[in-house]
């Protein structure tokens, strides 16, 4: 089983920020919550809200929007940013995991047919439910779901996948569209 990070792995960019952009293009409703993010993220980086506390404030935009629709119309738009060389050797045992919430990941998922470990998000409250995945939660989350199975190959662009890569037989290291060893 193979084992996929999300953003700038193999999407071209990252889903979350790019969602936001889309909202806020078709519905400026979503401004309204441009003083919320912004306080999260300076409450953030002075290190006096945690990641998760964070990461509910950003998204509190989807409140301004139908978010089933929009998150339909996004991935009819954005599903070519899936990076071609993951589309030709994707299988259907394949998973992908990620920080972002499950309400972004699983319908791109569900139409590339494979199978999705994220965030869970309880979109009507703005909370996650749980740990944010991300880290050594990745590890604990595919153990859930997956016992007794160690991934044959893992692919990331971030060093916060360590843990994963180290419990993977092979792991490997992906930087645009450059793939190489983990550890090279």
């Amino acid at each position: 089983m193979k084992v996929f990070d999300f953003d700038k792995t193999i999407y071209d960019g990252d889903a979350s920020i790019d969602f936001f952009k889309y909202c806020l293009k078709k519905n400026k409703g979503v401004l309204k919550a441009l003083p919320r993010q912004f306080s999260a993220w300076a409450r953030y980086h002075l290190r006096t809200i945690t990641l998760n506390e964070f990461k509910e404030r950003y998204f509190s935009f989807i409140r301004y929007v139908d978010l089933q629709r929009m998150i339909e119309s996004f991935w009819k738009d954005n599903r070519g940013k899936i990076k071609e060389w993951y589309v030709s050797m994707k299988s259907p045992d394949d998973v992908i995991i990620s920080s972002s919430p499950d309400f972004i990941i699983r319908p791109i998922c569900d139409w590339l047919g494979v199978h999705s470990i994220s965030t869970a998000f309880d979109t009507a409250r703005c909370k996650i439910l749980g740990d944010n995945c991300k880290g050594e939660e990745k590890v604990i989350r595919f153990k859930e779901q997956y016992p007794n199975i160690v991934p044959s190959e893992f692919y990331s662009d971030s060093d916060s996948d360590t843990p994963f890569a180290r419990f993977s037989s092979r792991a490997f290291k992906v930087r645009g569209n450059d793939i190489s060893d983990w550890n090279d």
